[in-house]
């Protein structure tokens, strides 16, 4: 009878504890969608997405120079007339893969532009990742234990629920990783045409996702070779076999690589530019320490996340220990999965990191500190936990105590995924978010003001204008109009009681000719995201003589 009654409670509890986690990682993915900062990226996909350009939408502003946060909220919807053309204006220029903004697109002109809306397309993309991601569990190790644990973890990843918040192509990108994975294994194995030719639209569909689905494309490629290669001297009839299959690779990846060709006619592609694009990796330089510091600090979002910015802390030992963890993870795959599925998760993780690392390393950049360009990473690493974990649900384990240790380590891990998306949903703005924290700080600033003029030459006012209050006058100023009287303005500046300054980063020029005329006060605001990306923001505070200010202003 107690067999029978345990027997009835796991049968009850496994389903009870699916749904649960289920309905846990849908809330979190679509709740609070319009209460977070829209980032510097975000505002992009919005500008763009409306029909517009970044430069249009600045030259726009430098002509008619004294506008309002309301005027510029136009760029926030789209445009009359837009079509597909001017959609992928930007893209054509940049040299950038558009799907994800097409789709964005036809999206909004069905359902709204309303941030919520927008940002859902990428809750709903991510979400399609979980049968995908069950498929690939069963294709790579044929058990049924392995996708329901990798499942679980990845609804209740802070990391994973993070980005399926941001509207940017991330979550299709991990949809293109995880489905052409699937893929991949299952025409190595079956070795049909129709799989094949599904494996070419997946690849085709990363790399109009994302240049970086290239190095998924090479790890498939070192994935494909060594595993064929390992079977053909294992079994040398199979020799024939072995070369029909990587020809039949060859050929799909080819053809979902030719796919792209009407899009580089198209757009004025520029061969080097995928690979310059992202100055921003070298704004601040990082040593080898800052690096590994970060590592650290981003493998263990995965499963535990309360926007800190460095792992020195009271919480040191839940790094640590998800750090070792993982390391174990791996050890285990390689000692207990095959050797397809093991060779599988190294070079899904191998290609990305080598790739970004190593440059790092080398010359101080920071592109491997962005958990976004190592999505691949994150999914093998989800992968080997889920190895590791599955056995905890098999019913027939004779070995109890590692089973109960084990499931004892699941329930703790989603436990930690769940405090964390429960924390992180109703803030505004969280470590991915980069540019965002200024952006609420310096609105805050603005908004508190009884009548306020900003004066600014930085594109990031378009992110300002989603959190400034719609009737703050806005005035673009430039080299030319510093060195006029009034600024050049028809109305007195008196008439506004507190002028805010927000330069570009190349600023200082008109910064100097203002500080001539108006002693400036500045407020530094600094948010710190990780060890090697720190966001500084400068608002100055103009005084004008014989004149007081509504509100104080720190020096």
């Amino acid at each position: 009878m107690e067999w029978q009654q345990g027997k009835t409670l796991r049968a009850v509890g496994l389903p009870l504890a699916v749904v649960t986690v289920l309905l846990l990682g849908l809330w979190f993915r679509f709740t609070h969608l319009d209460t977070k900062v829209l980032w510097g990226d975000e505002v992009l996909t919005v500008v763009r997405t409306s029909g517009y350009t970044a430069s249009e939408v600045l030259q726009d502003i430098a002509e008619s120079p004294l506008t309002t946060v309301q005027s510029l909220q136009r760029y926030h919807v789209i445009a009359p007339n837009t079509g597909l053309d001017d959609v992928t204006e930007d893209f054509r220029s940049r040299s950038r893969p558009p799907l994800y903004y097409v789709l964005l697109y036809f999206w909004r002109t069905q359902f709204g532009d309303s941030v919520a809306i927008i940002r859902s397309l990428s809750a709903l993309l991510n979400l399609l990742v979980l049968p995908c991601l069950y498929w690939l569990c069963w294709e790579l190790f044929q058990s049924r234990p392995v996708g329901l644990v990798a499942m679980a973890l990845f609804l209740v990843s802070p990391l994973q629920v993070l980005y399926a918040q941001e509207a940017r192509e991330y979550s299709l990108l991990m949809l293109a990783i995880v489905l052409s994975s699937a893929l991949l294994l299952r025409s190595l194995r079956l070795h049909t045409p129709l799989n094949w030719a599904g494996y070419a639209l997946t690849v085709a569909m990363g790399i109009y996702t994302q240049w970086l689905f290239g190095m998924v494309v090479v790890s498939h490629a070192l994935y494909g070779g060594i595993t064929q290669s390992w079977c053909n001297l294992k079994q040398v009839h199979r020799s024939r076999l072995t070369r029909t299959r990587l020809i039949a690779y060859g050929v799909s990846t080819l053809l979902g690589l030719s796919l792209l060709i009407p899009w580089l006619r198209y757009s004025r592609f520029q061969l080097l530019e995928p690979l310059t694009d992202g100055g921003w990796r070298y704004q601040h330089p990082a040593t080898p320490w800052t690096l590994l510091h970060t590592w650290v600090l981003n493998q263990s979002r995965l499963c535990f996340d309360v926007n800190d910015s460095a792992i020195f802390n009271g919480r040191l030992p839940i790094y640590l220990g998800l750090l070792i963890l993982m390391g174990y993870a791996f050890y285990w795959l390689c000692r207990k999965a095959p050797f397809a599925a093991t060779c599988f998760v190294f070079t899904l993780a191998g290609v990305p990191t080598l790739a970004l690392a190593l440059p790092d390393l080398l010359t101080g950049s920071t592109g491997s500190t962005a958990p976004r360009y190592l999505l691949p990473t994150y999914l093998a690493m989800q992968l080997a936990l889920a190895f590791l974990l599955a056995p905890s649900l098999n019913q027939a384990a004779t070995q109890k105590r590692r089973q109960r240790l084990w499931q004892g380590m699941t329930v703790l891990l989603l436990s930690l995924g769940v405090i964390s998306c429960w924390r992180s949903a109703p803030v505004a703005v969280w470590w991915n978010k980069y540019t965002g924290g200024a952006v609420v700080e310096m609105a805050e600033q603005i908004n508190q003001a009884e009548r306020p003029l900003l004066l600014t030459n930085a594109a990031g006012i378009m992110a300002l204008s989603f959190v400034l209050h719609s009737q703050v006058p806005v005035y673009w100023v430039t080299e030319e109009r510093a060195q006029l009287k009034n600024l050049g303005l028809s109305e007195p500046l008196t008439n506004f009681t507190d002028l805010f300054w927000y330069p570009a980063r190349r600023g200082k020029a008109v910064s100097a000719m203002l500080r001539r005329t108006y002693p400036l006060q500045r407020t530094r605001i600094t948010y710190r995201v990780d060890p090697a990306y720190n966001v500084n923001v400068s608002l100055w505070h103009l005084s004008q003589p014989g004149r007081s200010t509504s509100l104080p202003v720190e020096q």
